[in-house]
């Protein structure tokens, strides 16, 4: 038995699975940020004492990038606010 390679596809599939590898983080990115938005606490007027607070900074401000960290896909999730952490 013997196999002939006709044509070179390799580039293709390399870009459908960088294709296949951003989508997966896209749809992990929107999930991970779904879930952060119903668990993150939001401030009240009687839960920080200040009388007419309208808190949702932190809610707000969650979100998520594609990208890469050190060389490999990845999806990040966070908040540019001082107290996320």
């Amino acid at each position: 038995m013997s196999f002939k390679i006709a044509e070179n596809n390799i580039p293709e599939v390399k870009r459908a699975l960088a294709e296949a590898v951003e989508d997966a983080l896209t749809k992990i990115g929107v999930r991970v940020h779904e879930y952060a938005t119903k668990k993150v606490p939001v401030g009240t007027p009687e839960s920080t004492g200040i009388p007419g607070y309208i808190g949702g900074t932190l809610k707000n401000s969650l979100a998520y990038k594609v990208g890469e960290v050190d060389g490999v896909a990845a999806v990040t999730v966070g908040s540019n606010v001082e107290y996320a952490p």
